[in-house]
């Protein structure tokens, strides 16, 4: 036998015992009780006391607001080591969670758990929300003067209309915003994508992400700056007066984009292809990748390559286009 199979042996018996000594010690200290249910019960809490706030901050569980017309109440699914505080502090819903499990019981034996929220539609003046592990769902029966979600697990799906601000953030997750109005919307997502769909913005939409695509359908604003670290940005039915688009290693599709102002695109590493997509003036870098497409109005083209082809028309009215590549062809037509 080679040295190297011994070896190879040797490591496969340490991982075993280290595998079985682990098990042990989470029987003894479970006292080998490992059932996933672990007793739970469905409690449920009822809200008498008047409120326009909702603050919330839980451990583990997927949250979820539902409409109703008959009162309010708080569905919790809880275990013997999983409890919920539920009640109304100075005009605010207050849910808060409290977690005895040892770290490695949900490793191993994951429990179902859940927070249901039943309350009349309506107006609310704000909706503060704070997850560990846990999807968070808000559909379009509620109104917010502001909202704020941020969850370290889980994906987060939005419907509601926000007067003033909404910002969302999800460490590790998706985020869907939909079918809503706000004056302000943020969203971020360290690992995870980004869908805006439906949705009117009266002043800013921002987006950043570091790893996960970024897309936007049928979304109006008044600015949009979107930023990636590594993942596409997918654009249809786009209009704004100012665009900004930046990212570090991702491509850019654009559909039916339309800025009355600026439209600046910055790309390290990824093609920017156009389809009738238009602005008063266009600002577009990238250190690799070809840039094509179509505009729908004229534009006064000056193009830097250091490698590729150049095919664009000339025009002495329009807009300003400037383009900037190191390394990819550039191929605009006028629509």
């Amino acid at each position: 036998m080679s040295k190297a199979s011994k070896i190879i042996i040797f490591i496969g018996i340490g991982l075993l015992l280290l595998g079985t000594s682990l098990f042990l010690i989470i029987g003894f200290s479970n006292n080998f009780e490992f059932s996933s249910n672990d007793n739970k019960v469905v409690n449920t809490y009822d809200i008498t006391d008047e409120f326009n706030k909702i603050n919330i901050d839980i451990d583990t569980a997927d949250l979820e607001f539902i409409a109703s017309e008959a009162g309010t109440k708080v569905e919790c699914v809880e275990t013997e080591h999983i409890k919920h505080t539920v009640s109304v502090v100075d005009h605010a819903l207050t849910i808060t969670s409290s977690n005895d499990k040892h770290w490695y019981f949900f490793s191993l034996f994951n429990v179902k758990i859940t927070v249901k929220v039943y309350m009349p539609s309506g107006m609310y003046e704000s909706l503060n929300i704070l997850t560990d592990t846990g999807d968070v769902t808000i559909p379009s029966d509620f109104s917010f003067k502001n909202a704020n979600i941020k969850c370290t697990t889980g994906d987060v799906d939005f419907k509601s209309n926000v007067e003033e601000a909404l910002n969302v953030k999800v460490s590790t997750g998706k985020i869907r915003i939909s079918s809503l109005t706000a004056n302000d919307l943020e969203a971020r997502a360290s690992t995870g994508k980004v869908f805006l769909t439906d949705l009117a913005a009266a002043n800013s939409i921002k987006v950043n992400t570091t790893t996960g695509d970024t897309n936007l359908n049928n979304v109006t604003a008044k600015n949009i700056n979107l930023e990636a670290d590594t993942g596409d940005m997918l654009l249809t039915n786009v209009s704004s007066e100012a665009i900004e688009l930046r990212t570090t290693t991702g491509k850019h599709i654009l559909t039916n984009v339309v800025a009355t102002g600026d439209f600046k695109v910055n790309a390290s590493t990824g093609k920017v292809k156009f389809d009738s997509c238009d602005a008063a003036s266009f600002k577009i870098e990238t250190s690799t990748g070809d840039v094509t497409g179509t505009f729908l109005t004229a534009k006064i083209f000056y193009v830097d390559t250091s490698t590729g082809d150049v095919d664009v028309p000339k025009s002495v009215e329009g807009g300003l286009c400037e383009i900037t590549t190191s390394t990819g062809d550039v191929k605009i037509t006028i629509k």
